[in-house]
């Protein structure tokens, strides 16, 4: 390859990367406009291709409705591919958008207990991925 087609190449994964980060900003900020919480399930977790990008679905209810989302995960959950049962197990708390409640987050690191008593306006939205 020569060296124009690298740079082209180098600066086109750069451009995607920043892309991401950004949209990635405006969802949390937009679900953290007004949102309500839910407990989520995994139900998937993949790693796929030469670079091993980690993939991981859960499913949640808003009322009676439910919702899925996909995501990659930067950093890896080892125990969950090696054995998913394991991670089906929990109840992970969840934030989604009142206003489109197919726009969530989950926060991989606090279990959802139905009746917590949380505060909205001290939670943390920064563990939630």
């Amino acid at each position: 390859m020569s060296k124009k087609k690298t740079y082209y190449s180098y600066n086109l994964v750069i451009i995607i990367i920043i892309g991401f980060y950004v949209y990635n900003y405006h969802e949390k900020n937009y679900i953290a406009k007004d949102f309500g919480i839910t407990g989520g399930k995994i139900i998937d977790y993949t790693i796929i291709g030469d670079f091993n990008t980690k993939y991981l679905k859960y499913e949640y209810f808003v009322g009676n409705k439910l919702f899925y989302r996909e995501f990659d995960v930067s950093i890896g959950i080892d125990s969950c591919y090696k054995n998913l049962k394991k991670c089906q197990d929990y109840r992970l708390m969840v934030v989604y958008s009142n206003e489109d409640n197919s726009k969530s987050l989950i926060n991989l690191n606090r279990l959802y207990i139905e009746g917590e008593e949380i505060n909205k306006e001290e939670l943390d939205l920064d563990g939630f991925k």
